[in-house]
Formats: C-alpha cells, structure tokens, sequence
C-alpha cells in the first residue's frame, strides 16, 4: 500500500472475506525489533499475506512469496514499482503481480507509467524503466538553482553526451568522434513508426538509445531488443538501424559522408587521414569502370540498383569492403 493509513482499509477488506487467514504488518512507524519479528514469521511461513508500505521495495528476497498486490499503483513511481515486482517469484514457482488503481482518479503520467511497465517485462528492463520515469517526471535542476536552457528539450542522455564532449575537448582528448557526427543521405524513410511504437516519450527515448550506438554487438543487441519487446521490426525502422549500422562502418573506414543516389555513391573520407594501405590504393586505381577517383578524399563508386534500400544494403558491403583494404586486421559483421 502507498500510506500507512491505507493498512487499515485492506486489513478490513481482507478480513471480512477470509477471517482465518494469518496476516502481518510492516511500514515505518514500527520499531525495527516489531519489523524484524513479523518478517520472520513471514519467512517462516508463519504468516501467510504481508500487508506493507513500500519499505519491501528493496533487499526482499523470500522464495515463498509468489504473489504482489499493489493497492493504489497509480501513487507509486515506475522505479518503485519496477522493484516492488521484483520481490515475487525468485524461484522456480511461477509470480503474479497484480496493480491496482482507484477509479476516476488515475492521472495521464500514472497510466503512461503503468502501460510502461506492462510492455517492459523482460530481463534487464530496469534500465529502460528508469530512464523512462526520467522522461515522465523530468530531469530537475541539474546544475543548480540558477541553471538555465532547455535540457528538457535534449533529453538527459543527449545532455551527458554533449557534456562529456566538452569535457573532452577541455581535457585535449584527441579520441575520434563518434559515429553520430557522420552525414549519410538518401531517399529512405527512416524512421520509428507510430503504428509499432505509439507512446512518444518511449519513442524518443529508443531515437537517443540508437544514436549513441558505437558498435555492431550493440546493434544486434538492440534490434534484438525490439523484435522481444514489440515484434517484427518494419522496414522504416530497419532502415533506421541499417543507417546506424553503416555510421558505425564509416567510423572505422575514416569516411565522413556519403551521398546514395540512383548511379552512384559518393565517398568522402576524412581529409587528414592518409594512411590508405597499397591494396586499397590499388582497388581504387584499377577499378575504373567502377569507380571515379575525383581528389585524394572523395571518390564514387557505379552502380544499377534502382531500389533505395538495396542501395543501402550494397554500401554497408562497400564500407565493409573498404574496412578491410584499409585495415587487413579489421572484419566486417
């Protein structure tokens, strides 16, 4: 239960409807010695239903406990009531957690919060759930009173991203940027689709998810993630994930940008990069049919492809090849 003095009224509910169940209460007006007997009777299956306050949200772990109601959800945050889901079903005995709500007196963020956490259900969703509560509640004052801009617009891991870029740049940090600073064009749409993901928040919060990826795994791991948590991936979102793919390709291949169109790419490579390995060289120099060489960091590269996401398809083999010329020791996905 959310308050104390919620305790009273499910005791009565309970008690009029099973009058020879055990019952024991816990919350923090007790005194620890009164907390600590009831919790050991409980574990001891002296109890059979713990009425509580939400000081089991954390730290709980009773095999026999299977079962979770929570009187009130909608005045619980996502957090806590991520956690207290996670106090059930520690063994192999199947769990149920059931969320209540008062009729007409449900607020928009507390349903946004309960539909969240009915779609995030899986191993390793305490992340997600997290940053999603961050979304629904705000970040608040990150840098003290007088802090001022629009960070609610950014999004906080888009603010810690740009926050540690700066930091880099005051440090000397000369690392390479990450794949995000890459210009791909191409007439694609490229998108996350209302109809797959309908909550805008948990929309944007997958956008900023996807544009820190640095890493083919970590591509796999996210499409795998959504094809778990909300089925097959459709083409614009697909798309999406190819595109970061490629920037994640070009990160290695020392290419800034590319433009896709229906004869050509078009290649620029980073302008102080110069040190391109004989065999690329070569495959540059003697492919004249199809490739163009214009300067030492722009090239295009012929194709008949006709269908735009093919060409997305072929380029992200191009990179791929290019990765390996450039760098015998490195290899494609």
């Amino acid at each position: 239960v959310p308050k104390i003095k919620d305790i009273e009224i499910v005791l009565g509910k309970i008690r009029s409807s099973f009058s020879d169940i055990k019952l024991g209460v816990a919350h923090g007006k007790l005194k620890t010695k009164e907390i600590e007997l009831v919790m050991e009777k409980f574990y001891n299956h002296k109890i059979d239903l713990l009425i509580s306050t939400s000081i089991i949200e954390a730290g709980l772990d009773i095999p026999k406990a299977n079962t979770l109601i929570v009187y009130k959800s909608n005045f619980f945050g996502l957090a806590q009531l991520h956690q207290l889901r996670g106090r059930i079903g520690r063994t192999d005995i199947k769990g149920f957690a059931y969320f209540s709500i008062e009729k007409n007196s449900i607020t928009e963020n507390a349903t946004r919060r309960l539909k969240a956490l009915k779609a995030m259900d899986k191993l390793g969703a305490g992340i997600n759930l997290a940053n999603y509560d961050l979304d629904i509640r705000g970040a608040g004052n990150l840098l003290g009173e007088e802090q001022s801009g629009q960070i609610i617009q950014v999004g906080i891991e888009l603010y810690q991203k740009l926050l540690q870029e700066c930091l880099d740049d005051l440090k000397s940090n000369k690392k390479i940027r990450e794949s995000s600073n890459i210009d791909i064009n191409i007439k694609l749409a490229i998108l996350i689709p209302e109809s797959y993901i309908p909550d805008l928040s948990l929309r944007l919060s997958l956008y900023r998810k996807l544009g820190e990826i640095n890493d083919i795994q970590e591509i796999n791991t996210y499409k795998e993630e959504m094809k778990n948590r909300f089925g097959a991936i459709p083409n614009e979102f697909k798309n999406l994930i190819d595109i970061i793919w490629l920037k994640v390709l070009c990160s290695k291949a020392n290419i800034v940008k590319i433009n896709i169109t229906n004869k050509k790419h078009y290649i620029f490579f980073n302008k102080n990069f110069k040190n391109y390995s004989d065999a690329f060289i070569k495959w540059v120099t003697t492919n004249k049919s199809e490739i163009i060489l214009n300067n030492t960091h722009n090239i295009e590269y012929c194709h008949n492809i006709e269908d735009p996401e093919k060409q997305l398809l072929n380029v992200i083999d191009l990179t791929n090849k290019i990765i390996i010329l450039i760098e015998n020791n490195i290899k494609g996905p």
